[in-house]
């Protein structure tokens, strides 16, 4: 095994690193379920504004 590969499968803190996604994930879906959180692809799309022309 080579290249960036090789440097994630030997990372002795990779199972730290694991655990600690999985209690993000965990934290992220309790406040997307109580709508604390919003993900982006539910937001509604508009169409972007013209900004005003105002000179100081």
């Amino acid at each position: 095994m080579y290249g960036c590969f090789q440097l994630f499968s030997l990372n002795p803190h990779g199972a730290k690193k694991a655990g600690i996604d999985a209690k993000k994930a965990a934290i992220r879906a309790e406040g997307i379920s109580k709508g604390v959180l919003v993900p982006v692809s539910n937001l509604l799309k508009k169409e972007p504004r013209k900004a005003d022309k105002k000179t100081a």
